[in-house]
């Protein structure tokens, strides 16, 4: 059986992005991809015409242009493949009287632009675009990092000291605010209002729905601050650099490869087991890049997970269907509103917000629209090499749609089923577009229509056509992604994680969940050294900056790699507790590598981890007790040789000794333990793990320390030190 440290489920760009962090900090990694192609909704091909390149889902790639995964590893993208090309005329929304309203690169054409409409929102344009310089570092702080955590807490901290307490409560409102609320305290042009307006219901959110501010916002001031990217050639660029990438660090993206279940042993991840009956074992981490739904409760077992976690699960709210129309065409679109609209990147025919507010309400009652929202996306534009010369690849996105169709709001679709129903609805969305852009039809070459039923069959994750992995309004975003109390991407089962849309930061092109899943498991970037310490993370959230880098540059090599009864959590406590401790009292780090290693080599020679029961101990429920403010305690385990000689580590007859033989261990005791470098550094007696006591000689290589609420660190073999 082939065994790997991660194995990871789904190669969207959220996975292929944990895979090269993960590999770039030494992990041993594979990818499976159920599909014959890699990149989940991030794909292009030609689905129309011969020459015409479509993105069947995901075209914009401004997020992944800007984000922090990005800014690690362009250089080696770069040298991949990878192509960006970026768009100066970025966005426009087309209106009834056929007149337009476009955001361009170009500051002064953009307040030239909207001061046609109103001079006091050309004023008040500029004036946001200002404030935006100083607010996104902050906002993009938050938005890139993990919740809840230190970092987000710190990125707050940080906005107030340097923006004041005004700038945080105006910052809270906007995060809270509706579409409708945040436009009306800023601006007074109806067709502004609109144009910003049209970015909520990209992410699931009407004029009047509470939290959908930030998203027009953030469109809106970094197009036009920055631009809007796309690939070159597709948006598939991205994936096929970062496969070209794992390939050349020897990580393997397998494509037709179902993953059937995930295994587990003792509440953990082991592995997966494969549709054609093969199994791959995972060393430290099964990744899964899948919406929730797809993997409690059909690649585990209900039973594995607590019932609560379960409902929470099932009881994700999709986001609204989608429809994706593609369409070539043998010249560009002639538009009524002006020529002009031919240069922008998306096209949006939201005319008003009532219109918004109404389509809406109609997908939500399960009725086709009579009016629904259309993006349209004019890449060739940008990159004529999407399509031959002098001809368009048109890639259309029809939102909102209901995922089950219980009737027709303009009552002439009869069909219930999107198999039937697809067919007359984008005849529908022709004739719409048509009235923007008369001469479609004589155009079209060639055309490709993915229903929501379609979209979920090209990805299962997409369920319903729901391209957001749920929906992004207040109660399932920030803390409560994917669910409440696991927004960390871990989940109930140990070294069991989630990334992709379905995870904080949501959906996007942007990699920030797979990125920083792949920080946390194998530590900052700011840890450069290749160390025995797995995961630095911790002192970095528990500490300020220098001072975590100091801790890490001693401590990094002080501290035992994962074995088989150490838990995630415990690794990471114990890391932070023992920093504060045991500061300047290490031994010298080539003495703790000749240890470390020697452990290791007993480990293996006298150890087989499918042999080890499980067993627990009264000491460990009594300490718990004692130490409630320990949360790993609470899951602490102990494996034992099936001969019964010695542990597989020391660490649960380190805590028994302490509960035993110090009576005055306070809540604030702290701990760690150094393994055994050989059997004969410890003396056992006793037949069972409950009645089992050991004793260590001065001169061991297993000790302890205790922080006691005196201030007093004692270690074994040593008299007492007050710090």
């Amino acid at each position: 059986m082939e065994q790997f440290d991660a194995v990871i489920i789904g190669s969207g760009h959220n996975g292929l992005a944990a895979a090269i962090h993960l590999r770039k900090r030494g992990w041993s990694v594979v990818v499976l991809e159920a599909a014959a192609s890699a990149g989940g909704a991030v794909k292009t091909c030609e689905v129309t015409s011969p020459g015409f390149r479509h993105d069947l889902c995901a075209m914009n790639l401004s997020m992944f242009a800007g984000s922090p995964f990005f800014a690690q590893y362009k250089d080696e993208l770069t040298a991949h493949g990878l192509k960006l090309v970026g768009a100066t005329d970025c966005f426009a929304t087309v209106y009834r009287d056929h007149s337009h309203l476009g955001v361009s690169t170009d500051l002064e054409s953009t307040v030239a632009a909207i001061g046609s409409v109103s001079e006091r929102d050309a004023v008040a344009w500029r004036a946001m675009v200002e404030r935006f310089g100083a607010d996104a570092p902050h906002i993009f702080a938050l938005l890139g990092a993990p919740m809840p955590s230190f970092a987000a807490a710190r990125a707050v901290l940080t906005a107030l000291r340097r923006r004041g307490l005004n700038w945080l409560s105006d910052t809270a409102r906007l995060l809270l605010s509706s579409p409708r609320d945040f436009l009306d305290a800023h601006f007074e042009s109806a067709k502004l209002k609109t144009l910003m307006a049209a970015w909520g219901l990209h992410l699931d959110f009407t004029p009047d729905t509470a939290g959908g501010a930030l998203f027009p916002y953030l469109e809106s001031m970094a197009n036009q601050s920055f631009g809007m990217v796309i690939g070159e050639g597709g948006a598939d660029t991205i994936i096929r650099a970062m496969c070209s990438l794992l390939s050349s660090g020897g990580v393997e993206v397998r494509l037709n490869a179902k993953v059937a279940a995930i295994e587990t042993e003792c509440g953990r991840a082991s592995g997966v087991q494969l549709a054609d009956g093969r199994r791959i074992a995972a060393k430290r981490a099964v990744i899964a890049n899948l919406h929730p739904q797809l993997v409690f409760g059909r690649l585990l077992p209900e039973t594995a997970t607590p019932a609560l976690f379960n409902r929470r699960v099932a009881g994700i709210r999709p986001g609204p269907g989608t429809m994706m129309i593609h369409l070539a065409l043998n010249r560009p679109l002639d538009w009524r509103g002006g020529e002009a609209l031919r240069s922008f990147a998306y096209v949006h025919l939201a005319p008003d917000l009532a219109m918004m507010s109404r389509v809406y309400a109609e997908a939500a009652g399960g009725l086709l629209p009579v009016e629904p929202v259309l993006v349209v996306g004019q890449p060739s534009a940008i990159d004529p090499g999407r399509a031959p010369a002098g001809q368009q690849a048109l890639w259309v996105q029809v939102r909102v749609l209901p995922a089950e169709i219980k009737g027709d709001a303009a009552g002439q679709i009869a069909a219930s089923h999107w198999d039937e129903a697809k067919q007359p609805y984008s005849e529908r969305v022709l004739d719409l577009l048509e009235h923007y852009a008369p001469g479609l039809r004589a155009r079209i070459l060639g055309r490709a229509v993915f229903s929501p039923l379609d979209l979920e069959r090209e990805n299962p994750s997409l369920i319903g056509g729901d391209n957001l992995a749920g929906s992004h309004r207040l109660d399932q975003n920030f803390l409560f992604r994917p669910v409440v109390g696991w927004s960390r991407y871990r989940t109930p089962v140990g070294r069991l994680y989630l990334c992709g849309a379905a995870t904080w930061p949501g959906a996007g092109t942007g990699a920030g969940s797979g990125y920083m899943l792949g920080r946390m498991l194998a530590g900052w970037q700011s840890c450069r050294k290749k160390g025995i310490l797995h995961k630095p993370a911790s002192l970095y959230v528990a500490f300020p900056a220098a001072e975590a880098r100091r801790l890490v540059e001693r401590f990094e090599w002080h501290y035992t790699p994962r074995h088989g009864s150490w838990l995630d959590m415990a690794e990471s406590e114990l890391a932070v507790l023992t920093a504060q401790c045991l500061d300047r009292r290490l031994p010298d780090k080539p003495t703790l590598v000749r240890e470390v290693a020697a452990w290791q080599e007993y480990r293996n020679q006298h150890h087989a981890k499918a042999n080890w029961r499980f067993t627990t101990d009264d000491a460990g429920v009594k300490l718990r007790k004692l130490c409630p403010q320990y949360p790993w305690l609470r899951r602490l385990e102990h494996y034992e040789d099936p001969d019964g000689k010695i542990p597989a580590h020391p660490v649960f007859f380190m805590l028994k000794e302490m509960l035993m033989g110090m009576k005055h261990i306070g809540t604030s005791s702290v701990l760690m333990a150094r393994p055994v470098a050989s059997a004969k550094d410890a003396n056992f007696t006793g037949t069972s793990a409950s009645q089992r006591s050991c004793s260590w000689p001065q001169n061991s290589n297993l000790w302890f320390v205790a922080k006691w609420k005196s201030g007093t660190i004692t270690v074994m073999g040593q008299s007492a030190i007050r710090f």
